[in-house]
Formats: structure tokens, sequence, C-alpha cells
């Protein structure tokens, strides 16, 4: 069973809604993209709080979660509109984000 799975099972997964991926415009690229949306199922955080992730390492499209550089596990709902419009523009099959998997 993968990280992320796992981390669902114990309840440890918050949600991520209307998101979507930014990257650091003074950054070089390979240094990694980010996820911004709403926040949800987060003690740490009023219900739908926006927030900017630390860096994504790895993504599971297959239960669509994503794991960032503070070992958290997100469950991504809706991307935001306008970036899912991006994507299709782009030719993107779909708005999640695949990357490789980082080393931390």
């Amino acid at each position: 069973m993968n990280e992320c799975a796992t981390a669902e099972k114990a309840g440890q997964i918050s949600r991520l809604e209307n998101w979507s991926v930014r990257s650091d415009p003074f950054a070089a690229p390979e240094l990694g993209f980010k996820l911004c949306g709403h926040l949800y199922d987060d003690p740490r955080f009023d219900e739908g709080t926006h927030v900017v992730l630390p860096l994504i390492t790895s993504t599971s499209p297959s239960d669509r979660t994503v794991s960032t550089e503070s070992g958290k596990i997100y469950k991504l709902g809706a991307p935001e509109p306008d970036y899912e419009a991006w994507c299709k523009e782009q030719g993107f099959k779909d708005s999640f984000p695949r990357f490789k998997n980082r080393a931390s």
C-alpha cells in the first residue's frame, strides 16, 4: 500500500478545493511546484482558508493525492476553473499534477 493510501485510512489527509499549481516566477522550474487553494479537514486552519502548500514531492493520480515537502498528504477536489481551462488549452489530459517523485 502506498504512503498516500495509508495516511488516508488513518484520517490524516486534508482536502484542497479550488486548487491550482503554481511556481515561483523568480525560481528555476526544476526547483518544484506548489499547490494553492482552499483547505478543509485540517485542524490547523479554519475550513476554507486559502493556503499555499509546501513544494510537491509526489503525486498519486489513482487516489488524487499529493505529498509535500512537509510530509503532509492532501486529497485534491475540484481544481480552480481558470487553471482547469488553462490545462485544457495546453492539451493536458486533465489538470491533476503529475510529477516524478522528488527526493526531499
